[in-house]
């Protein structure tokens, strides 16, 4: 069995389209769907909702909705996402007990939106596929796969821990993707797709938007590799880091003159340092249990040059 864990906030058709596509007879699922919402007492016996008391970020309540989970595989889906009608044919013959699957997320105008991704040695990602058309069928090693669409076994879910809530919203699924890897299991994308409508949680004014997006990136990505990248590694790339940082600084001031968005660094970057007691007490929690580094990764192309 399989287990669907969406989270849903106030939105109706694009989750009506996503239920819709769930119903399918071929398939032994349960749906669990977390929602902020008093709880639809008119809504299908088929789905199971689970009332969170806040907004914990996509990590902290796919945590809590997947805590119900039953199913040997738990499929995280945003409420935006679509399955193609031949989904439970195609899948089965990619699951498996060692490995976490990203579907193949796309477009209205059939462009990938995201097949998973790499990340740089600084920690920085690198979408995989992204405007292009579909045409590989092939199962691809990828570095993370998106919590838009992807599916984790339950026993691997759980000897992870589940999602790390401290990012609250961004790497999220990149953290579970790399410890997945380190801990001797594998990330691929595979040739199943869905239809990922994405309308956005951000802000449609473009200033705030931009702004929103610098502090996630910088601030998350900081946390990320300080927390996961093994000290040889992560002194190694830590110079260049640290160059890259402050010089996007300076630009923000000399270059771009955007007062603006040199704020919005240094407040990741103060995030960052907030986080470091926690860092070093995960760090210590981690200590031994991996058995592949970053240098691994780097040798099998899933980490690259930045």
């Amino acid at each position: 069995m399989m287990s669907i864990v969406i989270i849903n906030y106030g939105d109706t058709t694009y989750f009506r389209k996503l239920i819709d596509s769930l119903d399918n007879k071929e398939m032994e699922i349960e749906i669990l769907v977390g929602t902020f919402d008093k709880i639809n007492k008119d809504a299908e016996g088929k789905i199971k909702w689970i009332y969170l008391d806040k907004n914990y970020g996509p990590p902290g309540n796919r945590n809590r909705v997947a805590r119900y989970a039953k199913g040997d595989f738990i499929v995280f889906l945003d409420n935006d996402v679509v399955l193609s009608p031949d989904f439970s044919v195609n899948i089965s013959k990619y699951l498996d007990h060692s490995s976490i699957l990203q579907l193949v997320l796309m477009r209205e105008d059939g462009r990938i939106d995201s097949a998973g991704g790499l990340i740089d040695k600084l920690g920085y990602p690198h979408e995989i596929g992204r405007d292009q058309r579909f045409t590989s069928q092939e199962v691809k090693e990828i570095l993370y796969a998106k919590g838009a669409g992807m599916i984790v076994p339950r026993d691997v879910f759980l000897k992870l821990n589940g999602f790390d809530e401290d990012y609250f919203y961004g790497y999220a699924d990149t953290d579970l993707s790399l410890r997945a890897w380190k801990t001797g299991y594998r990330v691929v994308s595979i040739p199943v797709t869905a239809i990922h409508y994405e309308h956005g949680s951000f802000s449609s004014d473009e200033v705030e938007r931009k702004l929103r997006l610098a502090f996630l990136l910088e601030s998350r990505r900081l946390y990320f590799v300080t927390k996961n990248f093994e000290w040889s590694f992560l002194l190694s790339v830590f110079p260049k880091m640290a160059f890259f940082f402050l010089g996007s600084m300076i630009k923000d001031i000399v270059i771009r003159k955007d007062f603006s968005l040199f704020v919005t660094r240094f407040k990741a970057g103060t995030w960052f340092l907030g986080k470091l007691t926690e860092i070093s007490r995960k760090r210590l929690k981690y200590r031994g249990k991996y058995r592949l580094g970053e240098k691994e990764l780097v040798k099998k192309g899933l980490i690259i040059d930045h």
